[in-house]
């Protein structure tokens, strides 16, 4: 089995699941944020939806939570239209009656995971090539969530995710003293982990054109890097 594994640190993350007024965030990261961001790198756009689909089918997703991040609120005021006239925002705010609002949204501060992907090693070694050098710039779920650290791409053969993992710890993640962390996974990737909790989240996207998600089941352990 081949795997894919890079980090995603970044001062400030948001994995909003909600919208509208209040704009929470998940503690962890979503399949869509990641696979929306592995898209980012391929030049995959909004409108190839069959191209994105077939990204997110190939890959089996698990991660590690390297540090734990604290939650940041911030408040915004916008403008927003009265009446829902028009397709575009532009086209309410000019057809509408104009009123202003308080969003309350939150954000992940000094987030770092290591995400572990499972797949064919062609599909693997592309997305590693892409990320070295991304058509689109990354970010971790908002445009202002940009990364602060290389996501230093390595493709490699092992039994399993963990092993992989350790590997790029070797290689990259320096000589610090192992300890336990937490482990999420999906059912097929290869893994001796023993799950404790079973998730069920909704966060697979099904189109890039449209927000649309189904929900897939995702489990929990600890592990040992």
């Amino acid at each position: 089995m081949h795997y894919l594994v890079l980090q995603l640190k970044a001062p400030l993350a948001s994995f909003g699941s909600t919208s509208g007024e209040q704009r929470g965030t998940d503690g962890r990261p979503r399949r869509a944020a990641v696979v929306g961001l592995l898209a980012a790198a391929l030049g995959i756009q909004r409108s190839e939806d069959s191209r994105f689909l077939a990204l997110s089918n190939a890959l089996s997703l698990g991660y590690v939570v390297l540090r734990t991040p604290t939650v940041l609120v911030d408040f915004h005021t916008v403008q927003a239209p009265a009446k829902q006239i028009g397709r575009t925002r532009r086209e309410q705010l000019a057809t509408g009656e104009p009123n202003s609002m308080v969003t309350r949204r939150e954000y992940l501060q000094s987030g770092h995971w290591l995400v572990v992907l499972g797949g064919e090693e062609s599909v693997l070694r592309t997305i590693a090539d892409a990320l070295c050098a991304p058509a689109f710039p990354l970010y971790l779920g908002r445009k202002s969530c940009a990364l602060s650290a290389f996501t230093a791409p390595l493709v490699f053969a092992a039994e399993t995710a963990e092993d992989a993992m350790r590997e790029w710890s070797r290689r990259v993640g320096g000589t610090g003293h192992p300890c336990e962390r937490e482990f999420f996974w999906e059912a097929d990737l290869p893994t001796a982990v023993e799950p404790l909790v079973v998730h069920r989240r909704n966060d697979r996207r099904t189109a890039l054109s449209r927000n649309s998600f189904s929900s897939r089941v995702e489990r929990e352990g600890h592990l040992t890097l």
